[in-house]
């Protein structure tokens, strides 16, 4: 390969490796915006899905560095360098998933309070004629489970 050819690859290598360093950055910035927005913040979907964008974009540039490193002139320092951005990636990737498993914990957490807190509300406004109107659909319920349990046991016998 003649050095005109090198120094093209080498070029090549040099703005992709800038590109993925610079979506690092910005990936690292949304990482932290995301992780002090909160899960219920306005725009908390809206930074996930940037860093979601930010992820895939990234990989490509990885693949690209990797494509680049495997080439049989590259230097070994190409397939270390391509290395090292795809175990930042893999981290990113990591901290994200992390990220977002905790807000959909907290969401769903938060959900089932609201639906408790609900249900113990409409438990409070429940008027009595209610209430005795539940006692009687219940004690139907379970005359209906002892007839069924009495004709099985004549049945049985």
């Amino acid at each position: 390969m003649d050095s005109a050819q090198s120094a093209t690859r080498l070029a090549m290598f040099s703005k992709v490796r800038i590109e993925a360093r610079t979506l690092e950055a910005d990936c690292d910035q949304l990482l932290s915006r995301y992780s002090s927005l909160g899960p219920h913040a306005e725009n908390a979907g809206t930074v996930a899905n940037s860093i979601q964008d930010n992820l895939n974009e990234r990989a490509d540039k990885v693949e690209s560095l990797f494509e680049l490193a495997s080439e049989p002139e590259a230097s070994s320092a190409w397939r270390h360098q391509a290395q090292r951005h795809h175990e930042v990636l893999e981290d990113h990737k990591k901290t994200f998933s992390r990220l977002s498993n905790q807000y959909k914990l907290e969401q769903n957490r938060e959900n089932l309070l609201s639906s408790v807190r609900s249900d113990i509300e409409s438990h409070r406004a429940r008027t009595p004629q209610d209430e005795s109107t539940y006692y009687a659909d219940e004690r139907g319920r379970i005359e209906q489970s002892n007839s069924l349990a009495d004709s099985l046991l004549q049945q049985a016998f």
